[in-house]
C-alpha cells in the first residue's frame, strides 16, 4: 500500500468523525460545529474534522456513494487496523468490484487530495 503523509492523520480524523456521529444527514451546520468544538482540544483538530464533514457532505450531494463506501472501508474498518489489513481490504474491494487495485489507490489518492484542498481552504 502506498503510504502518504496524510493517510494516518486522516484515519485518526475519520475515527473522530464517526465517534461524533457527523455522518448523519439530520445534523445541521450549527449542531456539527457544537459537537466538533466540544470534542476537539485544538483549533487545528477542529478544522480537520470540519473539513472531513464538508467532504462527506460534498460527496453525498454529488451522489458519490461508491467513494464514501471505499473511504469508510479503508479508514474506519471494523476491528484492529494494521497496514497489511488495509492493503487486504483494498484488494478485497477491488476483487468484489471488478477493478484493478491501482484504480482503488488512485481513488483514495483523489479523496485524500480533495480533503487536503478543503482543509487548506478552511485556514
Amino acid at each position: 500500500m502506498k503510504k502518504t503523509v496524510h493517510r494516518k492523520k486522516l484515519a485518526h480524523v475519520f475515527s473522530k468523525f464517526i465517534r461524533l456521529g457527523l455522518y448523519r444527514n439530520s445534523l445541521g451546520p450549527m449542531d456539527v460545529c457544537r459537537r466538533i468544538w466540544g470534542s476537539c482540544g485544538t483549533e487545528s483538530a477542529a478544522r480537520d474534522v470540519f473539513a472531513l464533514w464538508e467532504l462527506w457532505r460534498i460527496f453525498k450531494a454529488e451522489g458519490r456513494e461508491e467513494e464514501l463506501r471505499l473511504f469508510a472501508l479503508v479508514y474506519a474498518p471494523k476491528g484492529r487496523v494494521r497496514g497489511v489489513d488495509a492493503e487486504a481490504r483494498i484488494l478485497e474491494y477491488a476483487r468484489k468490484n471488478y477493478c484493478d487495485p491501482r484504480t482503488v489507490y488512485r481513488r483514495l489518492a483523489a479523496i485524500e487530495k480533495r480533503y487536503q484542498q478543503l482543509r487548506d481552504s478552511i485556514e
